[in-house]
């Protein structure tokens, strides 16, 4: 049975967290609605795609606290999967830069391990065999590779927001000029009010490197003299630290590479593609090697466009449409699942 419209001003206060249980209830029973075959933007004023990712968002990331780490089995029928354009708006990630930053909750989460409280401090570690992703308390948000690892305050300062990264993780930054956002790893600082920007630490080689993809980001490392020495990135520009050395060396990333690092956004197009055709892309626009477990997999169909997403997102949406999953060793990124029938 169809329910009566629903307010954008409700459907605000869901996703701001602000609304009463009741009203919780109400949207997420209009939601459901939607993702059973009804289309509830068709009967309201509300028709923003963004909103309905959120939404989606937040309501699987309720499934994943009920149902912990308990995986859901496979099923035998035909794995085809289509998604219409207003599922494809809904489930693309938005990557808003400077305005707030993701807001997408990762499939993955259905196995996030959680956060660990430990003498006023907050510590996220990626045991997984796959990219996490974790909120910070301002809204920010973090996709930590497997391995890495981050601790930051439980407390927020007034003042600033520091992280300590171990490891590789891409951030998002929500501004706030009043409180600049302070990413150390080792002896590598870098400092930002609001951007995107990855940093891979490697405590073993004491290499280090920023890279920007939007705003504005300072470096600073020491000199090995008693001093620091900082430099300023802007979007396409990288800084590499050798900690042995002290030398802190800024670059520029080339217009055109041969493969698109798995932070950095593209735009992809699949028509009734075979998961086959889809990996080898894949492969060809990340430089990284794809295996499909089970041969059955390579006859699964795909037909979706992703838009303006990394290679984490495009990863959970593949797997999650031909019901399989994936693990990264390195380079390496192995599906598994059932697979579709010839």
């Amino acid at each position: 049975m169809k329910k009566g419209p629903i307010s954008y001003e409700l459907l605000t206060r869901y996703l701001d967290g602000t609304c009463t249980p009741e009203e919780r209830s109400i949207v997420e029973e209009w939601y459901l609605q939607w993702e059973a075959g009804t289309d509830p933007a068709e009967e309201s004023t509300f028709d923003q795609p963004a909103h309905l990712a959120k939404i989606k968002a937040a309501l699987e990331n309720q499934r994943t606290d009920a149902a912990s780490t308990i995986e859901r089995p496979l099923g035998s029928e035909t794995k085809r999967r289509w998604l219409g354009l207003r599922q494809i708006a809904a489930a693309v990630v938005l990557l808003v830069g400077v305005l707030g930053g993701y807001r997408y909750w990762l499939h993955q989460q259905q196995s996030t391990p959680p956060a660990e409280q430990v003498s006023g401090t907050i510590r996220v570690e990626n045991n997984l065999k796959k990219v996490l992703r974790h909120s910070l308390p301002d809204g920010s948000n973090v996709w930590l590779q497997p391995g890495a690892g981050i601790e930051y305050a439980r407390v927020p300062t007034p003042d600033a927001r520091e992280i300590i990264l171990e490891g590789e993780a891409f951030f998002d930054v929500t501004p706030d000029p009043s409180r600049p956002f302070r990413v150390r790893s080792g002896s590598v600082l870098t400092t930002v009010l609001g951007t995107s920007f990855n940093v891979q630490a490697n405590a073993q080689t004491q290499q280090y490197e920023v890279s920007v993809v939007t705003g504005k980001v300072s470096v600073s490392a020491p000199d090995g003299l008693g001093s620091s020495r900082s430099v300023q990135l802007l979007p396409r520009e990288q800084a590499r630290f050798d900690a042995s050395s002290g030398q802190l060396t800024q670059l520029k990333v080339p217009d055109h590479l041969e493969k698109t690092a798995s932070w950095q956004p593209v735009s992809l197009r699949f028509e009734d593609a075979t998961l086959e055709e889809v990996v080898r892309k894949l492969e060809k626009q990340f430089g990284l090697r794809i295996v499909l477990n089970n041969p059955q997999l390579a006859h699964c169909r795909i037909k979706a466009t992703f838009d303006q997403q990394r290679l984490p997102e495009i990863l959970e949406m593949a797997t999650q449409m031909v019901e399989a999953s994936y693990e990264m060793e390195g380079e390496v990124i192995t599906f598994y699942g059932a697979g579709c029938p010839e």
